[in-house]
Parts: structure tokens; sequence; C-alpha cells
């Protein structure tokens, strides 16, 4: 059976190819973005106008709304079909331009990087549409800015439509809490919800992990949320697991592979689980953990909370996702992990990994060796 976010991807394939060329061949052919709560407030409307809807004031807006960062940027690209001119662009054109900002494009683009784009479009768009509920519901209206700000002759009257502003962010924000799913856009608060969610773990903590070793060591905001998520699974308040990939080919490195000792080390320590497995292992199943991908889900088993993030090409968190509720995304993440969690244990790369470690005899590291970064530091190089 296939996710909603599945759908809606396979609906924007559709519609990239077809908005300026043949619209009336997308009638009837959208289901899932028909649902979204902006055009379903429509009303009934014939699919003629229920296309327009869609084409012309749902996606531009929902596209406004996208964070910044390099595949949203591409994102726009390609789902701009029309030049400012109103003349159609064709997908190849598209594609150039989307390519201009991404690093490191393969040439064939539609085939490696137009579906990740739609499926990292469908999550984001379904996460506005969460929030497009929630406000509706609530019958939440931005409060208008005090008098005071208004009658102020020396405050800039840029100053109550910030306010304003500020307002409809918050409650577009609480809406978006109260229905179970929403987006973060940059790095700094979504290091500061990793915390939280370590604080607040009931039960357990489960981790898919590929930042730099030396961001765990030489990050002081990765330090204490590592140091916060190991002190609760030392006094057993909780049960951390965490899926760590590890590039062999980094392994041929003394500094690297003594951060992988102390990492494992804290670990072990601490009674935690740490699970290691080659980027390039071969017969890994099939998951939807890409290569920038990371996920930190607590409570599994009663109330979950779930965070997904991708790290963009310069190694900085460009984009995530946060779930209050067990939905579909959140049963598919932890059944992927314990796919690869089994594959793991199956072939032994724990065992491999420690053995390839204990086979050298590298000289300890010191303090002088850990390299301080900033908090706000890529979490990982550019591959």
């Amino acid at each position: 059976m296939s996710s909603r976010t599945q759908d809606l991807a396979a609906e924007l394939r559709q519609l990239i190819r077809l908005a300026s060329r043949d619209p009336e061949a997308l009638e009837g052919q959208l289901p899932a973005l028909a649902s979204f709560q902006r055009v379903a407030a429509a009303g009934d409307i014939d699919e003629a106008a229920r296309v327009h809807l869609i084409l012309h004031r749902l996606i531009p807006e929902y596209l406004e709304r996208l964070p910044a960062g390099r595949d949203c940027r591409a994102i726009r690209e390609l789902m701009t079909w029309e030049d400012a001119d109103g003349e159609p662009q064709s997908l190849t054109t598209r594609y150039h331009k989307a390519s201009a900002h991404l690093v490191n494009v393969a040439d064939d683009f539609g085939r490696r990087q137009e579906p990740r784009l739609l499926a990292e479009c469908a999550r984001r768009f379904i996460a506005l549409d969460h929030e497009d509920r929630m406000a509706d519901d609530a019958g939440t209206a931005a409060a208008p800015p005090p008098p005071a700000l208004s009658e102020d002759p020396s405050l800039s009257p840029l100053a109550p439509l910030l306010w304003t502003k500020a307002e409809e962010d918050h409650q577009r924000r609480l809406s978006a809490i109260r229905s179970g799913i929403f987006s973060v856009s940059n790095q700094e608060e979504m290091l500061e919800l990793l915390l939280t969610m370590t604080q607040a773990a009931q039960h357990t903590l489960h981790a898919v992990d590929r930042t730099d070793l030396e961001r765990w060591f030489g990050n002081a905001r990765m330090q204490w949320y590592l140091e916060a998520q190991l002190e609760r699974a030392r006094e057993r308040r909780i049960r951390v697991e965490r899926l760590r990939f590890i590039r062999r080919d980094r392994l041929a490195q003394a500094r690297e592979r003594n951060l992988l000792r102390e990492f494992i080390r804290l670990h072990d320590e601490a009674h935690a689980t740490l699970l290691l497995c080659p980027y390039d292992a071969p017969g890994v199943p099939q998951t939807g953990f890409d290569s920038r991908m990371f996920m930190v889900l607590v409570d599994v088993e009663t109330t979950p909370a779930c965070l997904t993030g991708w790290m963009g090409e310069s190694g900085y968190i460009e984009r995530s996702l946060v779930y209050l509720r067990g939905l579909d995304p959140v049963r598919a993440h932890y059944a992927d992990m314990l796919r690869v969690k089994e594959h793991v244990i199956l072939n032994h790369y724990n065992e491999s990994f420690r053995a390839l470690l204990d086979s050298h005899d590298d000289p300890p590291l010191s303090d002088d060796d850990r390299v301080s970064h900033p908090p706000w530091s890529p979490l990982a190089p550019p591959d």
C-alpha cells in the first residue's frame, strides 16, 4: 500500500510535466492535492476550476512557504513551469535550473534527483496542509497590533506589519503542533529540539546517525546533546539505540579510528546500544534512509515523537520534519531501522569494525587533538 507521501509525489511528477503543456489532462488525476484543505475549502467546483486552483494558487503559495536551502530552491525551479512572461518552460530547462542549486549533480537528473526532490516536496506540502487544517479548525486569526505600536510617531510603520507577521507565524506553529506535524527550517532550532526530545523521552530513544565524528566531539551543542542522551541511558531512565553509518575509507585515518573508539567507549559505558553499518554494505535492505538523512525517534511503542532531518551539501541541516503522533512516516522509519539492525546483526558488522580498530596500534588522542567548532558549524563535511 502506498503512503500519502508517495501518492502525492506521483501526482507532482504528473503536474510538472503537464501543468503548462496540457492542464486539461490533469483533471481527475490529482486526488491527493484535491484533498488539501485550501482546495477542499473552495467547495463544489468543477474539475477544471479545481485544477486551476491547484496550479495557480495552492502550488505557488506553498512554494513561497518552503524554507531556504538548496533542495527547496531546486524544488521551486522544478515547479516553475512558466517563466516571468508566462511562456512555458520545458522540463529540461527546469532540470538545468534546479541543478544549479545543487552540488555535484549527476547527468541523469531525472532518475537520481527528481524523485528525491518530489518526495521532499510532498513531505513539505503535507506538513503545510496539516498547518492549514489546524489553523482553520481553531479559527485562529492574528491579533491586531496594540494601539501603542501603531500610534507611536517615532516608530517605523514597518513595526505593526512585523507584529502581525510574528503573530501569524506563532499561530501557524501552534496549530501545527496541535496537528502533530511541523517543519523546522534552521539547524539551531533543530539542535534545540533534539535536546528537548532527549529530556522528554520516557522509555526509548532510537537514532539513525550520519553526523561527522569530529562534530560529536568538537561541537559544543552536539556534546551537550550526546552527554544528555547517554546520561539518561546510564541512569537506566531510557533505553538508547543508535544506528550509525560508517564510511570504511575514512577509517584509513588514525584520527578517525580514535574518534570511533571513543564513540564506542562512551556508548558501552552508558549501556547504550550502538549499531555500526557500512555505507557500502552489500545486501543492505532498501529503506527510506537516503545518504543525507538522520532520525531521532522517542517512545515508539507508546506515544512517539520523531524528528527527521536532511543535511545539505555543505554539512548544515537544511530541513527537518517533526512528528508528534504515530503517523505512517514514523512507522515506516522505525520499520526501516529494524530491517537495517537485523542486517547488521546477521553480518556481524559491529564485531568486524571493532576488530579493525583492534588491529591498529594508534597513539591515543590528547585534549589538544580536539578541534573546537561553534554550535552552528556544519554537522558533517561535504561528501
